[in-house]
């Protein structure tokens, strides 16, 4: 009998986790996918994460990155035929102190990551019911949320499915037996 090989191993089934298996079974290799629990199971950070994305706070030498990611969440739902909840309705950032407020105004990456500043009456006119405190803000229009635990399931049952190096999940109860 053959001596089944295992290219490569991946700890953890959170979103990133996840997002290497599938990403390393779809392109051949045979992966092994260890977690203590199921997908983003309570209490990992996937199952307790926002699900932000976002450009914002990003260090300049992600800038292209960030921009793919935008593209690809575009997409990625379909790819995984999954729901991910994804929503590019933008991010906004606030300030409400004048040291906070000039930070704001000459946010990292500005106009190159599509990151606009606001004054106090631009601020209203996003969003009206916003805190009187606010003095300033940056908002980009790209950014948004995706639900963490749908997309770390649905990246594992994609290569579960998909996989053409063979792909396996040990999932191991957090619970130790005494």
């Amino acid at each position: 009998m053959a001596q089944r090989t295992t290219d490569v191993i991946v700890l953890g089934a959170g979103v990133i986790g996840a997002s290497i298996a599938y990403h390393l079974a779809r392109a051949g290799a045979s992966v092994r996918h260890f977690d203590r629990a199921e997908p983003a199971a309570a209490p990992s950070a996937s199952w307790a994460s926002a699900g932000g994305l976002r450009s914002q706070g990003r260090h300049a030498g992600e800038r292209a990155l960030t921009r793919a990611a935008v593209l690809r969440w575009g997409t990625l739902a379909e790819e995984l035929e999954a729901d991910l909840e994804v929503r590019l309705a933008g991010h906004l950032h606030i300030a409400e102190s004048e040291p906070n407020a000039v930070c704001s105004r000459a946010h990292r990456g500005g106009p190159r990551l599509g990151i606009e500043s606001l004054d106090r009456a631009a601020l209203r006119d996003l969003a009206p019911r916003l805190t009187e405190r606010a003095m300033a803000g940056a908002y980009t229009r790209d950014d948004g949320q995706a639900h963490p635990g749908r997309t770390a399931r649905s990246f594992t049952a994609a290569a579960r499915l998909g996989a053409i190096g063979g792909f396996s999940v040990d999932c191991r109860s957090r619970r130790r037996a005494r």
